[in-house]
């Protein structure tokens, strides 16, 4: 199993600590945060998956670059595409509208 965890600042200034783990090609995204820690959208994770280093505060900044490698191959690949193409759709049609 690969384990990457970071500790994060919220908006508010909170800290908390965001995982991810793959084994095979399964991966699994924790937040220690309100709506991570509910099973609901959390954007500490998406932000980080993004490329995002600005909110961590551990020293392992760096590590974030390792998540699309860690991403790739995985059920999470597949969810972030076809989130991808559907707003692309959502767009495409958005457009037509107008």
């Amino acid at each position: 199993m690969r384990h990457i965890e970071f500790t994060i600042r919220g908006m508010k200034g909170d800290l908390y600590t965001c995982t991810f783990e793959r084994e095979g090609e399964n991966l699994n995204a924790f937040c220690t945060c309100p709506d991570g820690r509910n099973g609901n959208y959390c954007k500490h994770r998406f932000a980080l998956i993004d490329g995002n280093r600005s909110i961590v505060v551990s020293n392992n900044a760096e590590q974030v670059d390792e998540l699309p490698d860690m991403i790739a191959g995985t059920d999470v690949e597949t969810a972030l595409v076809a989130l991808s193409e559907a707003i692309e759709s959502y767009q495409q049609a958005e457009e037509r509208l107008v």
